[in-house]
């Protein structure tokens, strides 16, 4: 059965897209027989290019399935043998005025995504969906057609409440339109374990989800500007670049860790 996967955060530079990328990268090199489909729904379109792609270089990309322009399989793309993309192109930019203020295409302005993608839902294992930095329609169908929601935790002061704005987003949603979003889980992203307080701010995040009954994962990805950059140039994410446990840097080694952390989760990712 496919499961439909959102990474979503109301700010930038949360590590989404880093989050995103390399779970599909993981993904791939421990299941090759497994087909994985990315979304790319923000406007930067920073997943298409974590994998080497260029915006400019697709003439069809998810506008047109906001648009319902476009048959879904002439938006689809092949990345890596087992992993296509949906990509983000510059008209996002400009897709909420092209709904709302179109009297057909604002009709059920939050299935968007839902209707786009039935007909191509059941050819894969796993559907990823990166998302704008922000709560907006765009943001709302990606929340809409997942099955889970994966949130991103950026140590920082406040940082609890972007955990809090995308639950109730979710519960918005939830109640509106009769929908079951879960959230799969918070992970915390680039977390310097050498610091007090980040210590302390994933700690506070830990006791806000335990109380709510949210779960948290233990493997943490650790804070690394000079990977950031050395990685930007691969074209590929970390996790496919240095597959091999030799060669993995101590931060893909640390996405690897969630990976298996995930697909321990009973009845959530089935390896």
């Amino acid at each position: 059965m496919t499961k439909v996967f959102t990474v979503a955060m109301h700010k930038g530079g949360a590590g989404k897209t880093s989050l995103l990328t390399n779970l599909v990268g993981g993904l791939t090199v421990k299941y090759p027989d497994k087909r994985i489909l990315v979304i790319d729904t923000d406007s930067q379109a920073n997943a298409l290019m974590a994998f080497g792609g260029s915006p400019q270089e697709f003439p069809t990309g998810v506008h047109n399935l906001f648009l319902g322009d476009r048959d879904v399989k002439d938006c689809i793309y092949r990345l890596l043998d087992n992993v296509d993309i949906i990509p983000s192109t510059d008209e996002m930019d400009f897709i909420e005025f092209e709904v709302l203020l179109d009297e057909w295409r604002r009709e059920e302005p939050f299935n968007k995504l839902d209707t786009a993608i039935e007909d191509i839902r059941d050819e894969y294992d796993y559907i990823f969906i990166d998302t704008p930095p922000s709560m907006n329609l765009i943001t709302g169908n990606a929340l809409k057609v997942s099955d889970e929601v994966i949130i991103p935790f950026q140590p920082e002061t406040f940082g609890v409440n972007g955990i809090m704005k995308v639950l109730k987003t979710i519960n918005d949603l939830n109640e509106s339109l009769n929908s079951d979003i879960k959230v799969f889980g918070v992970v915390g992203m680039m977390v310097d374990s050498r610091a007090s307080l980040h210590t302390m701010l994933v700690q506070d995040a830990r006791k806000y989800c335990s109380e709510r009954g949210i779960h948290m994962f233990d493997a943490v990805i650790p804070k690394s500007v000079r990977f950031a950059n050395a990685t930007a140039f691969e074209g590929l994410p970390a996790t496919v670049v240095e597959s091999e446990d030799r060669k993995r840097h101590h931060i893909v080694n640390a996405y690897y860790d969630l990976l298996d952390e995930m697909l321990q989760r009973e009845g959530v990712i089935n390896g």
